[in-house]
């Protein structure tokens, strides 16, 4: 590498470096550190929406609180999830407030603490009422119900019964409903290590080209319909926010480490070209019209690409204080069907009809994959590079 290169490589990576550090200063984590002992957010204001003459919160030696009214009357006796169970969704932990009846042996009813969670799978939750599935139910006997996660959401609501049932082990429950969703727990990562393996052989084995329309299905189906696993500009925004949460997305955390590392091996654009189940709909769907198509990915404002403007747009908006919806502003939760409304669903359905006419129209747009490819080292020219365009 000449002189020249290295020093436009030092000046990316530092300007990289400091839009991070900026981020991450911004949303208090200096260190982009954070394990599982994430704090949980609450207050005495979270009973008072329910009971709101509380002013006062007793806590007994086993964990349950009581709260008070100004004249010393009880009002309600609840327990924090988060106190006996950690269990972490997507976003992180999924806390709950336990209300119980008088007498502190059955399950009044549940409320979700503040938490992390992406709002369209809360309100999926909500709607399928699985908050409800333990209202009246004894306290001691909540880990026996058979309960199984809400489809579409799958990590967050695992995550809220996990906790019930943890909770519950506390005061002498068997826990004998977790069975069902081991199975989600051991399946999903099986799932994902397979696809990972394909992969990596599809990137060093170029004789398997032919089979590569097989399996950007199995990309579109398994990294996105039933694993939901990719990299977005949310994604990456909670990591600077909140920091690393191993438990909850390991797996999504090392994708993002093999998406960096790869393109230093000469694997440029790994993730956006093999793992991206998004690229690889747009790619399948553009089987459909064998005609030369129109290339928006070279498209330039005075030398500034269209997903530098959009990462630049998102980046430049976070910094001045506006936190947009990051989720809605890229279509990965498209493939949500059960979670997803119309906004959403018309944004990927769009996208797919531009693809029959356009190569990858969202890849020209993605700030996920601008950043990805910023992270890359200075391109040499290859006219083997992408094998896949």
């Amino acid at each position: 590498m000449n002189k020249e290169k290295l020093l436009n490589t030092l000046y990316q990576y530092s300007l990289i470096f400091i839009l991070l550090l900026a981020i991450a200063i911004k949303g208090g984590n200096l260190l982009f550190l954070n394990d599982e002992s994430d704090q949980v957010s609450w207050s005495l204001e979270d009973i008072q929406k329910d009971f709101p003459k509380t002013t006062k919160l007793n806590r007994a030696a086993n964990g349950i609180y009581t709260a008070f009214s100004k004249r010393g009357e009880p009002l309600v006796s609840f327990i924090l999830s988060h106190e006996f169970s950690r269990t972490s969704g997507y976003g992180g932990p999924v806390p709950v407030i336990i209300f119980l009846s008088d007498d502190q042996k059955r399950v009044r009813y549940i409320r979700l603490l503040e938490n992390n969670e992406s709002e369209e799978f809360l309100d999926h939750i909500l709607q399928r009422k699985l908050l409800n599935t333990w209202d009246g139910q004894k306290l001691a006997l909540v880990g026996n119900i058979d309960c199984d996660a809400v489809t579409g959401a799958t990590e967050t609501s695992s995550a809220i019964i996990n906790n019930m049932q943890n909770v519950a082990g506390q005061f002498g429950s068997l826990r004998q409903g977790q069975s069902k969703n081991m199975v989600a727990t051991i399946l999903n990562p099986v799932l994902f290590a397979m696809m990972l393996i394909a992969s990596l052989i599809m990137v060093f084995a170029r004789k398997l080209k032919g089979l590569r329309a097989l399996y950007l299905l199995l990309i579109t189906l398994v990294m996105g319909v039933m694993l939901h696993k990719m990299l977005s500009t949310s994604f990456l925004h909670n990591i600077l926010i909140s920091g690393f949460r191993w438990k909850a997305n390991g797996l999504q955390l090392l994708l993002l480490f093999l998406a960096i590392l790869l393109p230093f091996l000469g694997k440029k654009q790994y993730f956006c070209n093999y793992l991206c189940p998004m690229g690889a709909l747009q790619e399948l769907v553009a089987k459909l019209n064998p005609r030369k198509k129109f290339q928006p990915a070279r498209f330039k404002l005075k030398g500034i690409s269209l997903s530098e403007i959009s990462l630049t747009l998102l980046w430049s908006a976070i910094l001045l204080g506006f936190t947009p919806d990051l989720a809605k502003l890229e279509p990965f939760m498209f493939f949500s069907f059960r979670v997803i409304g119309w906004g959403m669903a018309l944004f990927g359905f769009v996208i797919i009809v531009l693809s029959i006419f356009m190569n990858r129209p969202w890849c020209a747009l993605c700030p996920t994959g601008c950043f990805l490819k910023k992270l890359e080292p200075i391109k040499t020219k290859n006219k083997h590079e992408n094998i896949d365009k």
